[in-house]
């Protein structure tokens, strides 16, 4: 391990005198002073040993701020630095979700070598730091109030290597377009493992794990990293694989972040077995409490012996429906011989109002074979991956009023015909697009997320299902209280996952101590989102104080019901951080968490990446 010098701490009176100095050298002589600035830093270094100043001390007087932007201009135009008094910083800061934060400033990056400058800019005068690369964070961890903020949405080079099945893609592109990238190479069968939602950074994905539609085939996001080109504390650049730095690599696939700035990632390119036929299936069962625990048990014991082609998860209001959204990388028949086979196509089970339907290649309503249940499946085979992953996003979180303005349709609900899947694929390749900005109003005006959270388990008996049923659907008294309305709108709108993504396969072939992701082989994901899905989205959220409690409540209700049955085996997935974790480092990392303490004190002894939501030192700030 060859970790970089630790980044200088500049505090103290030293500091402060010299960064005096410099000011008022500017205001006499600016363009005298233009090569000042590094000699400067040398003097200081030279006059500073490694904890000079009282802990805590930087980063808080107004010489380090000043220092910071004259530091920053060295390199950033105005329009690129900004800063709390500048007209742009409000729509700086946002993110999705609704959520905002007070960045002390954020820096637009078109490359690493102005990464890295913003790196050491902030890390030598005093400031932590905080990546955002699209800001989908559920909990707003992009966007940190009073880190420098560094924007890497402008680094979205992608560049592929058709013969060895690999791309270079820059940190600032989204699930989307590595997608788009991929399907548009022309490679026979080429796939992206990518998560659900278009507008997540592809470095968010891989660090946090990775979860995905083809994850039973290929692994995990974390699985599919190669190298990575990465800033450190100090603003040097190094390149982690598993033969340069594989302390750090380790670290990158599934740490959650914290110890460093990648800007470019290369990772594999899959290919799925039958590239002319891929197939999408929606499964819908009846939704009684009872059926729903039935249905949850049968894809429970599915995922132990699963085939590998098939992919997707489970979505569910408990007594408003409960239903599979998947794909199989193969053909229609197979698909439904595979599932009926593995005993999640029982009739018993299925919705008997909901008639099953057929289409093969975009060829309309086929009679139904007799291989296909008569209720509750609706079945599209498509010619290629491109289009199924299209319809993944097509028929879920685009059907709204904003998803339709963003490819350019009158209104929603609309049908997800070739031409709409076209148009799909040709907003995923822009990287201005509504689909991949995470402020885009598809995202920014969403509020369904305020609570959510994410558990790995092998599996959970009978009675846990019950509980977790129960915990999501009963609204408590009705006190007529204002926040007693809120529980009742709020538990209407809950929805659950089992596997939002099926993690048996590949993703459980890899030892739980090969990468930073702990949780190999518990193949049920269990999820939650508690938000307001069906209140007025231009309220702003202090206007919601109960909605907001409600949503908080629920989430923590709902980890509650599961609390029971989890063992030491049992954790959290990263990329659905879970609110109110009282040990977050064992929840997300378990036994792995104190090697990647050691990683994190090596790579980042200061902090200076540091978060609450990553692992080791707080920082010296």
């Amino acid at each position: 391990m060859t970790p970089p010098a630790r980044p200088e701490r500049r505090c103290g009176t030293a500091v402060r005198l010299a960064a005096l100095l410099f000011v008022a050298a500017l205001a006499v002589a600016p363009a005298a002073a233009q090569g000042v600035l590094g000699r400067l830093k040398d003097d200081i270094h030279a006059l500073l040993t490694p904890g000079d100043g009282p802990k805590g001390d930087w980063g808080t007087t107004i010489f380090s701020e000043e220092m910071l932007r004259i530091c920053l201009a060295q390199t950033f135009n105005t329009s690129r630095a900004v800063w709390p008094e500048d007209a742009a910083y409000d729509g700086a800061r946002k993110m999705a979700w609704g959520r905002s934060a007070r960045p002390a400033a954020v820096v637009y990056a078109y490359s690493t070598e102005e990464v890295a400058a913003a790196v050491k800019c902030a890390s030598t005068w005093g400031h932590q730091i905080s990546a955002a690369g699209r800001r989908h964070s559920y909990q707003g961890w992009s966007v940190m109030s009073g880190y420098v903020v560094i924007d890497l949405s402008n680094i979205t080079a992608i560049d592929i290597d058709s013969a060895a099945m690999t791309g270079k893609v820059g940190a600032g592109n989204t699930n989307g377009l590595w997608l788009a990238a991929v399907v548009k190479s022309g490679i026979p069968g080429a796939a992206a493992l990518i998560g659900s939602c278009a507008s997540v950074g592809v470095t968010g994905f891989v660090l946090g794990g990775g979860q995905g539609d083809i994850s039973p085939l290929v692994g995990l996001g974390a699985d599919q990293l190669l190298e990575a080109e990465v800033v450190t504390a100090n603003g040097t650049v190094v390149t982690a694989s598993k033969d340069s730095h594989p302390d750090l690599f380790w670290a990158l696939r599934g740490g959650g972040g914290g110890l460093g700035i990648i800007t470019r990632l290369t990772l594999k390119i899959a290919r799925v077995p039958d590239p002319a036929r891929v197939t999408w299936l929606a499964v819908q069962y009846a939704a009684s409490p009872a059926n729903t625990v039935d249905v949850m048990l049968a894809l429970q014991r599915y995922l132990a012996k699963g085939d590998r082609r098939l992919g997707g998860g489970a979505f569910l209001q408990p007594g408003v429906y409960v239903e599979l959204i998947l794909l199989f990388l193969g053909s229609a028949e197979d698909a439904v011989r595979t599932m009926s086979g593995g005993g999640l196509l029982d009739p018993a089970l299925l919705e008997p109002s909901k008639a099953s339907s057929l289409e093969v290649d975009f060829g309309g309503a086929a009679p139904p074979p007799a291989w296909l249940p008569p209720k509750g499946v609706t079945v599209r085979q498509f010619p290629g991956y491109g289009y199924a992953a299209a319809q993944q996003s097509c028929s879920g979180y685009l059907q709204t009023p904003d998803g339709a303005a963003a490819l350019g349709l009158p209104a929603a609900p609309f049908p997800c015909d070739r031409g709409t899947l076209d148009r799909v694929l040709g907003q995923l390749a822009l990287p201005a697009s509504d689909l991949n900005v995470g402020i885009s109003h598809i995202w920014a005006r969403n509020f369904s997320y305020l609570g959510t959270g994410g558990i790995q388990v092998r599996e959970l008996p009978k009675e846990g299902w019950e509980a977790l049923v129960r915990a999501a659907k009963d609204p408590g008294p009705d006190d007529g209280t204002p926040y007693a309305a809120a529980r009742r709108a709020v538990k209407a709108g809950t929805q659950l996952g089992l596997n939002n993504h099926l993690t048996h396969g590949a993703a459980a072939d890899v030892a739980s101590d090969a990468t930073a992701y702990r949780w190999r082989g518990r193949y049920t994901l269990i999820t939650w989102d508690t938000g307001l899905a069906s209140i007025n989205h231009s309220q702003p959220l202090s206007k919601l104080a109960d909605y907001i409690r409600a949503c908080r409540d629920t989430a923590l209700e709902i980890r509650a019901a599961l609390e029971p049955y989890l063992t030491e085996r049992d954790g959290g997935y990263y990329n659905y951080p879970a609110i109110g974790v009282r040990n977050f480092e064992s929840f997300y990392w378990g036994a792995n968490a104190a090697r990647l303490a050691k990683v994190k004190a090596a790579w980042d002894p200061l902090g200076v990446f540091s978060k609450p939501s990553t692992v080791g030192p707080a920082g010296m700030f």
